[in-house]
This record gives C-alpha cells, sequence and structure tokens, in this order.
C-alpha cells in the first residue's frame, strides 16, 4: 500500500513541477513575450509530458485500495490533455468554441484532480491509523 502512495505521490509532484513551468511560459505569452507558435509548440510538449505520465500510471499496479484514486487521476490527465488539444485550436484557428471546450475541460481535470487528491489524503490517513 506504501508503495502505491508514493508512487501516486510521486506523479502528482512531477505532474505540479511541469504545470508550474508551463504555467510560467503561459504568463509570458500573455505578457507578450511568445508568439501564439511558439506557445502552441510549449503547449504540444506540455501534452507528451501529461501523456508519459498517464501511461506511467496506466503502467503501474495499484494495491486494490488505491485503484479508484487511480483511475480518477487519469481521468484528471486525460482531460487536462484534451483541454490542452482544444486550447491548441483555437490558437491555430481563433475560433472561440475551442477555447470554451478547453476551458471546460480543465474544469473537468480540476474536479477530477481535487477528488483524487480528496480521495488520496482520506485513505492516507485511514491507513495510518
Amino acid at each position: 500500500m506504501q508503495k502505491s502512495s508514493q508512487f501516486l505521490q510521486s506523479l502528482f509532484d512531477k505532474v505540479n513541477f511541469y504545470s508550474s513551468e508551463f504555467n510560467k511560459g503561459l504568463s509570458e505569452w500573455q505578457e507578450g513575450k511568445f508568439d501564439n507558435k511558439t506557445v502552441i509548440q510549449k503547449t504540444n510538449d506540455y501534452i507528451l509530458t501529461l501523456k508519459d505520465i498517464g501511461t506511467e500510471l496506466e503502467n503501474f499496479t495499484p494495491t486494490k485500495e488505491y485503484i479508484p484514486i487511480f483511475q480518477s487521476y487519469l481521468k484528471s490527465i486525460n482531460s487536462e490533455i484534451d483541454g490542452h488539444k482544444h486550447f491548441v485550436k483555437y490558437l491555430e484557428t481563433g475560433n472561440s468554441k475551442e477555447n470554451e471546450t478547453s476551458v471546460d475541460l480543465y474544469s473537468k481535470a480540476y474536479d477530477y484532480e481535487q477528488q483524487t487528491i480528496g480521495e488520496f489524503n482520506r485513505l492516507n490517513s485511514e491507513l495510518m491509523n
């Protein structure tokens, strides 16, 4: 069980690190330091990173108690990936519907992530007692 917990925590940390780096790039884009082409490349690179993390998650066999948490986190990662794909389409086309779809998917990703973290913390607390 501890191995599942430690593995998942390492993925949380990895996603947080790469997300922070990506968001720094978005801030610089919003400040006019990058053009859309650069942001598209950075977004596509981030998508690949998230896909790699998703693959790590899929390839790990968690203990039974952690399976729902792993599934929820994978939903979060996949929703974020899909959101970024629509964001790229928005940047490429200017179609505001793509931007709206990306925002909706980011919201779902956030909800899944919050659910994951809550369940993770609850389970770890129970297992420590």
